[in-house]
């Protein structure tokens, strides 16, 4: 009895469960799908994407940098070479000097000696080991006061200040010869005389020292003496001096000095007027 009266609900209860799963199904199928999706590609896209811009954006940006500077480099390289025009390939150096050049002095020995002692200073920078007393007693022509001409050998004696004058390039060019043809070198020596001073600086490129004539400090060259020899008048100038000339720049030229036993810089142009003066007088060595 129990078993037939309670069969009604037991259907009943499996009608309205079955009723029930029905209408959970329905309702769970009716959800959207793309309210779970993008939860989960939101999530998941910031580990599979985010590093791809965070990196590559930054090597980007570092190229265009780096090729943005490279351009700026060169052509600050370039402007600083233009600045420097003597590193550039065959442009003249501003500055040109002849290397280890030795400044002899002519003192005490020699008070009026500056040319023998010049040609002494060019000769050991060639190597000869030569001595300046040896120079001025053994290969100097030297003649007396008022009866000889500076152009063929020196007016008095080098190792004296009483009438004593000194000679000019000639003199000097035919003293360097004797001594080298004596001593066996092969080198000959050059009157150069008459060359514009700009000349003369093409053998200071080549390393070459030139024996030149000016005035003592570049004083104003003052008419002294006056003498007639051989038929011709002569005036010695003074206060003439013979140093080397053994290196220029744009405004200033360096003598080697062997009253001062030292190189001394002077004004081109004031140079110029002195050495024009003196009648271009040069003498070298090659």
């Amino acid at each position: 009895m129990i078993m037939k009266k309670n069969k009604p609900l037991f259907c009943a209860a499996i009608v309205c469960a079955l009723s029930l799963a029905a209408l959970m199904t329905a309702c769970g199928n009716e959800r959207p799908q793309s309210s779970v999706q993008p939860i989960m590609t939101t999530a998941a896209e910031p580990t599979a994407t985010s590093d791809e811009p965070t990196t590559a954006a930054p090597t980007a940006k570092a190229s265009a940098s780096a090729a943005e500077t490279k351009p700026k480099e060169a052509s600050a390289k370039k402007e600083s070479t233009k600045e420097k025009p003597s590193e550039e390939p065959g442009t003249e150096p501003r500055v040109c000097t002849v290397g280890d050049f030795a400044v002899i002095n002519q003192m005490p020995e020699l008070p009026t000696g500056c040319e023998i002692t010049s040609l002494a200073m060019v000769l050991n920078h060639l190597g000869c080991d030569c001595d300046k007393l040896d120079l001025a007693e053994n290969y100097l022509d030297k003649g007396e006061l008022g009866k000889t001409d500076p152009r063929k050998a020196f007016i008095g004696d080098p190792t004296s200040n009483r009438d004593s004058r000194g000679c000019y390039a000639p003199v000097i060019a035919d003293t360097a010869n004797k001594y080298l043809e004596a001593q066996g070198f092969e080198y000959r020596a050059k009157d150069v005389s008459g060359s514009e001073l700009e000349e003369l600086f093409k053998y200071i490129r080549s390393g070459t020292p030139v024996i030149i004539w000016g005035t003592m400090d570049c004083a104003p060259i003052q008419p002294t003496d006056v003498w007639e020899i051989d038929g011709e008048i002569i005036q010695w100038l003074r206060p003439e001096h013979c140093t080397v000339l053994v290196g220029y720049d744009d405004t200033k030229i360096f003598l080697a000095d062997p009253y001062f036993a030292t190189v001394k810089p002077y004004d081109t142009e004031v140079f110029r007027t002195v050495f024009n003066g003196m009648h271009k007088q040069a003498v070298v060595i090659e």
